[in-house]
């Protein structure tokens, strides 16, 4: 069955996904893979993963279309429920109403970033909306690794056209706040909340690992209301650059860039930084933060990766920062996410498993993936 409402240079074919052991996808350039439903009673949970590998080495500004896919991973059922393949690079982020998916493709026409956002019902398995915007899906034009295309938790959408920020109202595009963003902002890393966009400037995260876990961070708010600019105040005794971090409302919880310090503040009235608290958290030797999760009310998830196929979760008080326990996972991951009283964690191949709330391994995925030939180098 093929999609007709998207143009060249984005094209849609919707093909089947052949599941062998739960979990076997092929797919192409310019395709969509789909599962078969299953029904319950419970409605199912969705986690949308993009698979860029073809991309890595495109730089800013480059020509030429770069696939890229979009899959979809059934939470309930462990195993992958649809996908759409792309003829551009392309980010996803949830929709406002939190129900669908939205992903972000870039037309990567000599510079000039005409686009498409579309919307995708991972219920029905299909593009329920198009939408042409000059949409930029590559690096910041600082060659910072910060994409910008994210939904806010005021449910305001938030994309990067060139050196312009904007917000905007899903799916009118009405603007709401547009901002031309200088070298003033740094390396940013970007967090909506509440009322705003919160700017970190990443910059000090280059430099050695000593250096940069006692930098003082640069931070920066962009008003929806009022559409300015403005410099957060930061107390001195804040170190490290806020990284792995997760928003509710207007505070941000996570761990520094180099993760051996839990940091959690909140903006106030003024926009600037309050009740900010620092924790140690003993990361293991030889292991580095690749994730944090909110998990409950007062609980967050630090994921610690190393090599090979082990990961280690660490439970904190995220209200006391304090180390509840830690658990070892005989999973290899690098990416966490969490649904409810469930932690997932996904391999850079799309692998992974799914975790109870003691750290108990429920069941392993395997990778969504089916490579069916390859050829070596003459040297």
């Amino acid at each position: 069955m093929r999609l007709s409402i998207v143009k060249p240079p984005v094209i849609l074919i919707m093909i089947p996904l052949a599941l062998a052991g739960g979990a076997r996808a092929a797919g192409v350039a310019g395709g969509a893979i789909a599962a078969p439903a299953r029904k319950s009673a419970d409605p199912p949970r969705f986690l949308a993963l993009v698979d860029d590998t073809s991309s890595l080495g495109l730089r800013h500004g480059g020509g030429g279309a770069s696939p890229s896919r979009v899959i979809v991973i059934n939470l309930r059922a462990g195993r992958p429920w649809c996908g759409i393949s792309l003829n551009g690079p392309s980010q996803v982020t949830r929709s406002p109403s939190g129900k669908n998916f939205l992903i972000a493709v870039s037309g990567q026409a000599a510079g000039r970033p005409a686009g498409r956002i579309l919307e995708l019902s991972p219920l029905t398995r299909t593009v329920i909306r198009s939408v042409r915007d000059p949409v930029y899906v590559n690096n910041f034009y600082t060659s910072a690794p910060s994409w910008l295309f994210k939904s806010g938790p005021d449910g305001m959408l938030w994309l990067v056209d060139g050196n312009t920020l904007r917000g905007v109202r899903w799916p009118s595009m009405k603007p709401a706040v547009k901002f031309q963003a200088s070298r003033r902002i740094g390396r940013p890393i970007f967090f909506p909340v509440i009322g705003g966009l919160l700017i970190v400037d990443a910059s000090a995260a280059a430099k050695l690992p000593a250096v940069a876990a006692l930098a003082r961070p640069n931070m920066f708010y962009l008003s929806e209301k009022s559409g300015q600019l403005h410099q957060c105040k930061v107390p001195h005794r804040l170190r490290g650059i806020p990284y792995w971090m997760a928003v509710r409302g207007r505070s941000l919880l996570g761990m520094e860039a180099f993760g051996n310090r839990f940091m959690r503040f909140t903006l106030d009235g003024a926009d600037n930084l309050e009740k900010l608290r620092e924790t140690k958290i003993p990361i293991g030797k030889n292991q580095f933060t690749s994730g944090f999760q909110l998990f409950g009310h007062h609980e967050g998830i630090v994921l610690g990766t190393g090599y090979g196929d082990k990961s280690w979760l660490y439970f904190i008080n995220t209200r006391t920062g304090n180390l509840i326990r830690k658990e070892k996972i005989p999973v290899g991951a690098n990416q966490m996410y969490v649904s409810g009283r469930r932690i997932y964690l996904i391999t850079s191949l799309c692998g992974g498993g799914e975790v109870d709330a003691a750290g108990k391994v429920i069941r392993l995925f395997r990778p969504p993936i089916c490579i069916v030939g390859g050829v070596e180098s003459a040297q």
